[in-house]
């Protein structure tokens, strides 16, 4: 009974916690929050890496980015 509780204790703290991208440059990470790709809290510099590690394709050109720091978890 001891082995259940340790187990289910260790994988419900393991989905508590969201593992996050940071994205510095402010018209890169609104650019993702408006298309359902960040956190749902502008401006905080970062994203949920869950919302954009499937991504296969951005289209981000004249969005004046010019940091595309946190591009490697897509």
């Amino acid at each position: 009974m001891k082995y259940i509780l340790i187990i289910g204790c260790f994988i419900y703290s393991m989905s508590v916690f969201a593992q996050y991208t940071a994205i510095p440059d402010p018209n890169f990470e609104n650019y993702l929050e408006q298309n359902g790709m960040g956190d749902g809290v502008p401006n905080n510099g970062q994203v949920l890496t869950a919302n954009i590690n499937t991504v296969t394709e951005l289209l981000v050109n004249s969005l004046n980015i010019s940091d595309l720091t946190g591009i490697e978890d897509f």
